[in-house]
């Protein structure tokens, strides 16, 4: 039971440094960038998966919003690397 746990700690430690290194990706690559994005994953869920689409739009914006806050609570901080 405790390797099953640790097994799972590990994955969801795996996730989370891939939600950071996307957050820390949105960020650097700018607004212009991410509009282009926005764009391009609006019309791939429309290709894609219609029904899904506003699931994935709020799940965006919300993964957006987060990267946006760290960004603002970092600059008040003076720190610019992701944990």
């Amino acid at each position: 039971m405790k390797l099953l746990l640790e097994k799972l700690k590990l994955k969801l430690i795996f996730i989370y440094s891939k939600i950071n290194a996307f957050i820390l990706t949105i960020m650097v690559l700018g607004i212009i960038e991410i509009g282009v994005y926005f764009d391009l994953l609006i019309s791939m869920m429309g290709l894609l998966a219609p029904e899904l689409a506003p699931i994935l739009i709020v799940i965006f914006i919300w993964i957006l919003y987060k990267g946006i806050k760290r960004l603002y609570e970092n600059s008040k901080n003076h720190k610019y690397f992701f944990i």
